[in-house]
């Protein structure tokens, strides 16, 4: 009898699992299956009936992704232990419930690690012990058309992306990711975009309920920002950000304040982004902080039988001519997405820093793309730090002693190919030359190279 019962449980089972999962870009939410006839005649017993509520309507998306990387001197050093090679790994499972038409639940299951890279199990009977890997991404509700208008207000573990990422982006690119524990209120009419949210990034008492955190202090982040559509030849976006550690008093009061403007052409033509931020507040109880950041990029697409685009970048973001007085001039780079923008080798973060750059981007179909890129990168302030992607000044030991501010010249290579629908290949190649502050240091004898080859599946 139980294992009759069981045949019949996953009969009528299957073909509502089948109809809930639909193809779905990472970040988009998959589209609400329509019921097919399967579902309608197991939908008449008794059991199917109170299954197809909690199974029917929840809508499944997923995603595989696994990069290979080599890095070759990574410290610009040819000795021995200056390569890394490994291969990430990145699993997700998504799931959407929606409540009547205005309220839904998100779940985001995530699983990241790298291969191999595992304690040694202790009885050796096994490959490996795995250590933790597996997370929560995502895990929201959110509830719209509240009082009957455009509001709405989301709650829980999301992702923060606003503009192009300089400042507030969710990081897929990393093997882990970004996301914020927020509450997010929305003001969406069809030509203005207006956010509000309040984010914990760090909780100082977690350990009162048995969890760690990377900081033993209260850190908060804050912010509102808004996109107008309503021009025809540019989109306008204007924020206010905070970053304050409540701690005590000799915490971080941070206020970044900026305006983005960007126009892109439907097929072919001119296209811009311009993007300037002030910061301004308190770095600790000794220091006050005044910094500043601008980046641009100008760039023309035309079809010549082969669409191609090129393109012209330039950044700056400010740093610290005195570390002796009593204002803090670095500006910082918040919770970014660089990978976008400042190289394909990942080098450094929009802090200290000067660069331009050269794009030129082949669109051979719809399937194959490439894209080759010149980049010239140089800090802001020789005194100050060259400061890494994650905002660590860790690369000063490689410059030591050497007073230019030239750090790199970076030559990219990414090819992308879609080989179905719902699986691409994407492969990228590296070669970043010493500049003058790194052949006048000592032990920096070579150049770095950086390669790697993804295949991201998703549905």
């Amino acid at each position: 009898m139980k294992t009759r019962a069981l045949l019949s449980s996953v009969i009528m089972l299957s073909p509502i699992l089948g109809q809930a999962v639909k193809e779905a870009t990472p970040n988009e939410v998959v589209k609400e299956a329509t019921p097919n006839e399967a579902v309608a005649v197991a939908a008449t017993t008794p059991i199917a009936k109170s299954l197809e509520e909690p199974l029917g309507n929840i809508k499944i998306s997923g995603l595989y992704r696994i990069r290979p990387e080599i890095r070759q001197n990574r410290g610009f050093s040819s000795g021995d232990g200056d390569d890394a090679n490994y291969i990430g790994q990145k699993v997700q499972v998504g799931f959407l419930k929606k409540f009547g038409n205005d309220t839904k639940l998100k779940i985001t299951f995530q699983d990241s690690r790298i291969w191999g890279g595992n304690l040694a199990s202790m009885s050796t009977l096994d490959t490996a012990i795995e250590q933790q890997a597996l997370d929560v991404r995502e895990a929201y509700l959110e509830f719209s058309k509240l009082a009957g208008g455009p509001l709405s207000v989301q709650v829980g573990r999301q992702k923060l992306v606003y503009g192009g990422q300089r400042l507030i982006g969710h990081l897929d690119w990393t093997n882990i990711g970004r996301s914020f524990d927020a509450v997010r209120l929305k003001y969406e009419t069809t030509t203005n975009k207006l956010h509000a949210f309040s984010s914990i990034v760090t909780e100082g008492n977690s350990a009162d309920v048995g969890q760690r955190t990377a900081n033993a202090v209260d850190r908060y982040f804050s912010g509102i920002y808004n996109t107008f559509t309503g021009l025809s030849f540019m989109h306008v976006e204007t924020y206010y950000l905070t970053r304050i550690n409540t701690t005590n008093n000799n915490g971080e009061k941070l206020h970044t304040v900026g305006t983005r403007l960007t126009y892109k052409p439907k097929d072919v033509g001119l296209d811009y982004e311009v993007e300037a931020a002030y910061q301004f507040g308190q770095r600790n109880a000794m220091l006050s902080t005044s910094a500043y950041a601008g980046a641009a990029i100008f760039g023309y697409t035309l079809n010549l039988g082969i669409k191609m685009r090129l393109s012209l970048e330039a950044d700056i973001a400010s740093g610290d001519a005195n570390p002796n007085d009593n204002k803090f001039e670095t500006f910082t780079n918040l919770y970014h997405t660089n990978h976008l923008y400042y190289g394909v080798a990942d080098l450094i973060s929009w802090q200290n820093m000067v660069s331009g750059a050269l794009h030129y981007q082949l669109f051979f179909s719809k399937k194959l793309m490439l894209k080759t890129s010149y980049l010239y990168v140089a800090k802001a302030v020789a005194a100050d730090s060259w400061f890494q992607v994650s905002g660590i000044a860790n690369f000063n030991n490689l410059i030591a002693g050497s007073t230019s501010k030239e750090l790199f010249h970076e030559i990219d290579l990414v090819v992308n190919y879609k080989l179905y629908k719902g699986i691409g290949l994407q492969g990228g190649f590296s070669y970043v030359l010493r500049g003058a502050a790194l052949k006048e240091a000592a032990g920096r004898d070579a150049d770095l190279i950086f390669s790697y080859l993804m295949m991201t599946a998703k549905f």
